[in-house]
C-alpha cells in the first residue's frame, strides 16, 4: 500500500463547539491560513495524488496543495463525515447532557448514532475505500487524504489492529498530518496528529 498522508480539514465555526457532521461547514479566514500552511509544508513531498472528502470544509483544505502540486482533487465519498444523526448540529454541552451521547464517548462499539450510522459501517466504508485507492499505487508512492477527525481516527485504529473501542483515543486536531504506511501486511504509524501552524492568527 501506498503511504497516506491523513489530513483532517482545517478550522470552521463549527470546531470544538457544535457537532458538524454532514453540515457543510466552510473554513473560517484562519482555516484557510491552516490550508495554505499545509501546502507551504505539503508541497515538498513527492505526493502522488490528493483524495478528499465532498465536504466543503476538506476540499477547501486540499486546494491549495492541489494548486501547488499541479494536480487535482479527487472527491470520494467513502472519506465523508459520520452521519451524526439526532446528534448533528447540538452543541457539545448539550450532548454531554444525553446518556446515548455519553455511551458512545466511552465506548463507540456500544451504540449507533441516533437515526444515523453505526460505527462499525463507518469503519468498513473508510477502509473498504482507502484499500481502493491504495490499489491504484505503489508502496512508498505518497497519497493526501484530506477528511475528518472521526475519519482518520477509524483509519488509524484499523490498521494498527486496535478494537472500535478505542476509536475516542486517538486524538486528530483541524489540519493535522498523520503519516500511516501499510507494508506487507504491517501497519506502521510514522506520526500522529502534526500540526503546521499558520505565521499568524
Amino acid at each position: 500500500m501506498p503511504i497516506f498522508l491523513l489530513i483532517r480539514h482545517g478550522q470552521t465555526d463549527y470546531v470544538n463547539e457544535v457537532l458538524a457532521g454532514r453540515i457543510n461547514a466552510p473554513l473560517t479566514d484562519y482555516g484557510r491560513r491552516q490550508a495554505q500552511r499545509l501546502a507551504e509544508v505539503l508541497s515538498q513531498q513527492p505526493i502522488r495524488a490528493i483524495y478528499s472528502s465532498p465536504m466543503c470544509r476538506a476540499v477547501e483544505t486540499a486546494q491549495p496543495l492541489a494548486e501547488a502540486m499541479h494536480l487535482f482533487v479527487e472527491m470520494d465519498p467513502t472519506l465523508t463525515q459520520v452521519d451524526f444523526g439526532d446528534w448533528q448540529g447540538l452543541h457539545f454541552d448539550e450532548l454531554q447532557e444525553r446518556e446515548d451521547w455519553r455511551a458512545f464517548k466511552q465506548d463507540p462499539s456500544s451504540i449507533g448514532c441516533p437515526g444515523g450510522e453505526r460505527m462499525d459501517a463507518v469503519r468498513h466504508r473508510v477502509v473498504l475505500g482507502l484499500e481502493r485507492i491504495a490499489s491504484s499505487y505503489e508502496d512508498e508512492d505518497i497519497v493526501a487524504i484530506f477528511s475528518h477527525g472521526s475519519i482518520i481516527r477509524h483509519a488509524i485504529t484499523f490498521f494498527l489492529d486496535m478494537p472500535l473501542s478505542a476509536l475516542n483515543r486517538v486524538r486528530i486536531d483541524p489540519a493535522s498530518v498523520s503519516e500511516l504506511s501499510v507494508m506487507n501486511g504491517t501497519a506502521c504509524l510514522q506520526s500522529l496528529n502534526r500540526s503546521f501552524p499558520p505565521d499568524t492568527e
